[in-house]
Formats: structure tokens, sequence, C-alpha cells
């Protein structure tokens, strides 16, 4: 009886073997239908970012169509232009108008000095080069 006793043994514990491998089974089927889940959720979401990306693109082209018509509508390029030149012209008129003062101020000093020298009597040096017999 040994022998039928050892083999209802082996039997009972395959028994549990197999009903351990179906709780396995059925534990790994649900989490591939889990997993079938996930992958048509993130499906989902790509087409939906598809889509998004897709309105994104078309919102970009329609906004550089905008802006390529604002800058033909007010010509801002030829506005921006406009005002460099204003700047150098600007800057021309600064320089000009330095030099002249620098001028005007350098003459008024020549001039001072020519009416100091012939009030004080001596000969300016203007008067010595046009008469050279007076040197």
């Amino acid at each position: 009886m040994d022998r039928i006793d050892r083999l209802e043994q082996s039997v009972t514990r395959l028994e549990g073997d197999v009903s351990m491998l179906k709780t396995d089974v059925s534990t790994l089927k649900a989490d591939v239908s889990s997993l079938k889940t996930d992958v048509s959720s993130l499906k989902t979401d790509v087409s939906s970012l598809k889509t998004d990306v897709a309105h994104l693109t078309t919102s970009v082209a329609d906004i550089q169509t905008t802006l390529t018509r604002l800058d033909a509508k007010l010509d801002l390029g030829e506005i921006r232009a406009s005002v460099e030149r204003a700047h150098t012209d600007i800057y021309k008129w600064v320089a000009t108008l330095a030099i002249s003062v620098a001028a005007l101020g350098f003459a008024a000093y020549a001039g001072l000095k020519a009416g100091a020298n012939v009030q004080s009597g001596r000969p300016s040096a203007v008067a010595n080069s046009e008469n050279p017999a007076a040197l």
C-alpha cells in the first residue's frame, strides 16, 4: 500500500501544481488584457497628438501668412530703412553743426586775436604777409 499512498500524494501534488498553473495563466490573461487596453489608449493618444500637431502646423502657417500680409501692408522693411537713413542724416547734421561751431569759434578767436594785435600797435601776420615791404 505504500506504493498507492505515494501515487496519491504525487497526484495531489500534481493537482496543486496544475491549480497554481491555472491561477498563473488566469493572471497572465488579465495582464495581457490590461496591456491591450493600455496600447489601445496609447494609440488613441498618439492619434490625438497627431491631430493637434496638424492643427498647430496649420495655425503657424496662418500666422506666417498674416505676418507676411502685415509686412506688405505696413511696408515694415521700408519703414526700418527710412528710420536708419534718418538716424544717419541726424548724425551728419550733428557732425556738420559741431564742425561749424568749432570753425565759428576758431574764426572768432582768430578775429579777436587779430583785433587785439591791431589795437596794441603790433602788425598782424596777415598784414605782414600782404605787404612784404613792411617786414
